[in-house]
């Protein structure tokens, strides 16, 4: 399942009513799936509050779940106003892996990065980047006869690499 938080406009003091506006993951189709009007328990936001809507196209689960399931492989999603036709919000994202979740930084809004620890329904905490390209061994593994020294590298710019030598937490 993806989940996605949404936060329709600018949300300021009032609590919002996202009842009535659109999800979908299609420009062409932007009215593929109508979030609820009459489930204000559910779909109203909280000032600086979040909606948790699964979109995994599984509509008898309990919560929000949108008609539209949404590809790990990389996807977009898009919010639209109550008119079907105005764009409040949209991501684009690349493949998703298990337990990292995509969302905005909470100390950059208009930056999109990973958390390794998902919390849907609340704030982002500890975001990171991304995910760096493949780590290099200056050596390949196996027996050696003499001591060497080892070299890590990756290709991403200003990754740092940590490692322990007993496989305990670096």
């Amino acid at each position: 399942e993806t989940g996605l938080r949404i936060l329709p406009g600018e949300v300021g003091r009032d609590a919002v009513d996202a009842g009535g506006m659109y999800l979908s993951d299609d420009p062409e189709l932007p009215t593929k799936w109508r979030i609820p009007t009459n489930a204000s328990a559910a779909t109203i936001v909280a000032p600086r509050g979040y909606l948790v809507v699964w979109a995994d196209n599984d509509g008898a689960d309990t919560g929000l779940h949108a008609s539209f399931k949404l590809n790990a492989g990389g996807d977009q999603v898009l919010l639209f106003d109550s008119d079907g036709t105005t764009l409040v919000d949209a991501v684009e994202f690349d493949e998703q892996h298990v337990d990292v979740s995509y969302g905005r930084d909470p100390d950059a809004p208009d930056q999109w990065c990973y958390f390794g620890v998902p919390t849907p329904g609340s704030d982002n905490t500890d975001a990171y980047l991304g995910l760096v390209a493949d780590t290099k061994f200056s050596h390949d593994r196996g027996f050696y006869e003499a001591p060497f020294f080892v070299t890590l590298s990756t290709k991403t710019p200003g990754a740092q690499l940590y490692y322990t030598r007993d496989g305990s937490d670096p």
